[in-house]
């Protein structure tokens, strides 16, 4: 006999079930067990750079899901290559794949690892693959395991709280006058353009500020040149200490051409895991949650060449080569202008190396430093040899995926926060910058450099696609461009005071800069700056700005859909509308100095003009209900915004009645008799 439908139906529900049943616990516990692998999840893009036409937050989640980017041995800059290419080749805009391609060859055919292991990534066009949908259900199984534990991210509110409470910080003072305008102000963030106000998504309105100081440390011998000086920048979120080295002098000899500048960012802030009683060390939400609270940590000249001797020490955090950093290794440059013999030898300040480390600085730096195997101060150098500083070997993130303590704090970096997570219980993040500085224009006099510019450059993962000397410009975004221009001499036509405007695709940032005394070029010599820096206001759809958007949007559409119900279930008297149109004004009322304040004009055209149309049609559709009905049949306001209220909630309404308000109408009077006359109404 025929199966009933009914029957049918409950096997076919019943075997669902059992297979969610069964693949359910294989797939939490496939989660829980990638805790083990602390080297499968640390891929991460951190970098400015954006490749041009890739979506911005789409490509940067697309490389969070690739997996080894970092193993025991390090990092694997191949296969972060071929982790771009396949994000490069799941993007629609075929911009980001060409401009990818020219990223990846270039990479391929200048990175000295690539050429002693060839690396098989195509960076052509080819088909991508799409994922299979195992991974977005394992990534739905996720979220629901890491959405159930809301107890423990109310907890992880609760403890950031308190900890974002504890410490205390002075910010530093402006070193010189504030000459901001608020004009160009709006018009260098872009909160204004053609005199439109496009507002501020970020609510930053006062520009942060950043105090700076550089010292002079090594002067050209026989000429007032600084070739050899320190920076440091610092205010209650981070500190930075670096170094900076002139090794291009110009063509006369008489300033400094081209420079690189190496420096150490250290956060002020101390992040620890907080974790259940029972909970286990992988590092999942479920079981922890990270806090954060401000502990100063001052970098100072020591500080910085303690951290990089730590570095060197085979438990490296940025990536560094020994060494490089003291003052002596940039004398190689300074043979272009003296034209030495090959045989004749420079003498440096000896910097204090043992045997061991001059014999290591000649292991690492044969070719690029010519040091010779003398075990002393004395090194033979050779001539009119021009090379970039900082080296090749600051760039290569040969170790970030270590980690070492200072104190019982992880020190770590934006590549292995993910991996220290796992095994500190508290760390702090010290990131690497490094910038190259050119001039463009020299002055009239021939003694100083009058506008200059400096580019920054990225280490860590995937910055094997721009580490290179060639422009990337038509490739990438964010390129943080820096212009510097003069704008006072001293009586040696020497410069003692610059402004800088620098500027990216996130922020800008501008800086003013006076040489205390009157010649900074000599050792010894001092310069001080303010820099402030402000974000820039993208797009009206760029996708930070969405959500914010999508949130007006919805509280808008939740009182039009009150409004539309009130207009279909009304009756007659347009009460419900009424009551639906005066509760939207309050709210968009509320509503619209933030809409204007966060997105500006185009986003009061965007998400509550529309909104304001439909109220003015509520209002004309209750005028003219309330224009038919008659006079007598007109109830109360009291009783319409009750009525109107009632209908918009669901509640049955009582028919229109007349209003109760008071008359002096006589209903009527009774007729008597002239000869009986009586004050009798009736």
């Amino acid at each position: 006999p025929p199966i009933p439908k009914d029957y049918t139906k409950a096997l076919m529900a019943f075997a669902a079930m059992r297979a969610l049943l069964c693949a359910f616990p294989a797939a939490i516990l496939a989660l829980l067990l990638q805790g083990c692998d602390i080297y499968r999840d640390t891929c991460v893009w951190h970098s400015d750079l954006n490749v041009k036409g890739c979506d911005y937050f789409g490509y940067r989640r697309c490389i969070q899901h690739c997996h080894y980017c970092i193993t025991e041995a390090g990092p694997q800059e191949c296969d972060q290559l071929k982790c771009a290419a396949y994000c490069a080749k799941r993007e629609s805009n075929s911009d980001c794949l060409s401009n990818f391609q020219q990223l990846c060859d270039i990479a391929v055919r200048e990175s000295e690892d690539f050429k002693v292991n060839p690396c098989n990534v195509q960076c052509s066009p080819a088909n991508s693959v799409k994922p299979s949908w195992l991974l977005g259900m394992a990534l739905a199984l996720l979220g629901l395991h890491v959405g159930a534990s809301r107890a423990t991210l109310f907890g992880a509110c609760l403890v950031f709280l308190t900890l974002s409470l504890t410490g205390c910080c002075t910010e530093p003072q402006p070193q010189f006058e504030d000459k901001l305008d608020v004009g160009e102000l709006n018009s260098r963030t872009r909160r204004t353009e053609n005199g439109i106000w496009r507002g501020v998504p970020t609510w930053r309105f006062h520009p942060e500020y950043e105090a700076e100081e550089y010292h002079c440390k090594v002067q050209y011998s026989g000429k007032s040149i600084c070739t050899v000086w320190t920076s440091r920048e610092w205010n209650c979120d981070e500190e930075d200490f670096g170094m900076c080295k002139c090794y291009t002098l110009s063509d006369n000899g008489n300033y400094c051409k081209a420079w690189g500048c190496h420096s150490l960012e250290a956060d002020q802030k101390i992040c620890t895991r907080s974790k259940n009683d029972n909970a286990d060390r992988s590092g999942s939400s479920s079981s922890s949650s990270n806090s954060c609270h401000y502990k100063a940590f001052p970098m100072n000249e020591g500080r910085y060449m303690d951290l990089l001797n730590r570095q060197a020490g085979g438990v490296q955090t940025t990536g560094e080569s020994s060494y490089w950093w003291a003052y002596s290794s940039v004398y190689s440059q300074w043979r272009r202008l003296e034209e030495k013999e090959e045989d004749e030898t420079l003498r440096v300040e000896d910097q204090g190396f043992t045997k061991e480390q001059d014999a290591a600085l000649q292991e690492l730096f044969p070719a690029t430093l010519g040091y010779q195997a003398n075990g002393s101060a004395e090194r033979r150098l050779e001539p009119r040899r021009l090379e970039t500083w900082p080296p090749i070997d600051a760039y290569k993130p040969q170790a970030r995926h270590q980690w070492f303590y200072w104190d019982d704090v992880c020190i770590v970096n934006g590549d292995n926060v993910l991996l220290a997570r796992q095994r500190c219980n508290s760390w702090r993040e010290i990131e690497t910058e490094i910038s190259h500085c050119v001039c463009r224009q020299e002055h009239h006099s021939g003694k100083a450099c009058r506008t200059w510019t400096c580019e920054e450059r990225d280490v860590g993962l995937f910055s094997v696609l721009f580490r290179t000397q060639q422009a990337i410009d038509p490739y990438v975004n964010g390129v943080e461009k820096e212009e510097y221009t003069c704008t006072s001499y001293n009586s040696d036509d020497q410069c003692i005071s610059w402004t800088g405007d620098i500027q990216s695709l996130e922020e800008v940032e501008w800086s003013t800069c006076e040489c205390i005394g009157t010649n900074c070029q000599s050792s010894g010599g001092q310069w001080r700056c303010d820099e402030y820096e402000l974000p820039v206001t993208r797009d009206l759809f760029f996708e930070e700005y969405q959500g914010g958007l999508v949130g007006f949007f919805m509280v808008e559409l939740c009182f039009m859909c009150v409004m539309c119900r009130g207009a279909l279930d009304d009756d007659t008297s347009g009460d419900a509308v009424a009551v639906a149109v005066c509760v939207g004004s309050c709210v968009g009322l509320v509503m619209l100095p933030f809409i204007v304040i966060t997105f500006g004009v185009y986003g009061f055209l965007l998400v509550s003009l529309p909104w304001w149309t439909c109220r003015c049609a509520g209002c004309c559709y209750f005028l003219m209900k309330d224009m038919k009905l008659p006079a007598m049949e007109k109830p109360s306001n009291k009783q319409r915004l009750k009525r109107g209220a009632s209908r918009l909630i669901g509640r049955k309404v009582q028919p229109v009645a007349p209003s109760n308000e008071p008359s002096n109408e006589i209903k009527s009077v009774s007729v008597v008799p002239c000869n009986e006359p009586s004050n009798e109404v009736k």
